[in-house]
This record gives C-alpha cells, sequence and structure tokens, in this order.
C-alpha cells in the first residue's frame, strides 16, 4: 500500500512587512503596490529649453489589501503608509517612473540631470505621489561626418 500523502498546502498572499532589527516594507509589496500604479503626467517646455511638469501616481490601497496580508485593519494599513512615505527605494523608483515620462516624450532629445521633489497624500483608499520635475532638454545634432 503506498504512503498516505498529505493534501496540497494552500498558497497565501505574500507578507505586506518584513521584520529585521527595524520594520520595512516587504519587497514584494512594493511590487504589488507598483504594478498597479496609475501615472499621469503633465507640462513643457519653456523657452529655455526647461521641460517643467507634474508627474502623479496614483496607488489603489484597496486592490493592495488584496494582493498582500497584513493589511487588513485600518492602523496596519496607516503604518503601512507611514513605511511608504518614508522608503528610499519607493521614492528612487517613482522618480525613475516621472524621469522615464519626459524620455518618453522626448526620444530624440539628450536629457540633463533632474531636478525632482515628491510628496504623498493619501485621499481614502489612494495614495497619491506628487512629484515636480524640472529637467534641462537639449535638441539632438548630428555631428558632421557620422551617419
Amino acid at each position: 500500500m503506498p504512503p498516505v500523502l498529505k493534501p496540497p498546502a494552500r498558497a497565501r498572499p505574500a507578507p505586506a512587512f518584513v521584520r529585521f532589527d527595524r520594520v520595512a516594507v516587504s519587497a514584494h509589496a512594493i511590487e504589488a503596490m507598483f504594478a498597479q500604479a496609475e501615472v499621469l503626467a503633465e507640462g513643457g517646455l519653456d523657452d529655455d529649453e526647461r521641460w517643467y511638469g507634474s508627474v502623479m501616481i496614483t496607488f489603489d490601497l484597496a486592490q493592495l489589501r488584496r494582493r498582500v496580508r497584513g493589511l487588513a485593519l485600518d492602523d496596519d494599513l496607516a503604518r503601512f503608509v507611514a513605511l511608504i512615505e518614508g522608503s528610499v527605494r519607493v521614492r528612487v523608483r517613482a522618480h525613475r517612473m516621472a524621469c522615464a515620462e519626459v524620455y518618453r516624450r522626448y526620444p530624440d532629445r539628450s536629457v540633463g540631470t533632474a531636478q525632482i521633489e515628491s510628496a504623498f497624500r493619501r485621499e481614502g483608499d489612494l495614495l497619491l505621489m506628487d512629484i515636480d520635475v524640472e529637467v534641462p532638454i537639449a535638441q539632438a545634432r548630428l555631428r558632421e561626418g557620422l551617419p
């Protein structure tokens, strides 16, 4: 008679928090957050060929609650939002998304170093990140003699 096998284990969503000597947001939670993020960008060039604009990234916290565990209580969600607001990983990733919007708009131009300011605000089940971007953009010039 063959041995009795255990039934398959039930898959659980990944946790929202990782514990070290302090609490941090898990990499899975950040991935889940950015996977469903909505990006809205507006802005334009001024006379000095500098792009001034705003990029707003919207994160749906209700949807995130379904994708990661540990956010069922409102206190846990508030703690999660506070950790997100202080996360360097989240800010760097969001700033890169904002710069990617500029590159996407001007693929044929040389884009300089961006100056960026960002802030979070929460409105109900939405976490909004406003990013102000200022970046010099030069006209692309082909060198003579090059194809």
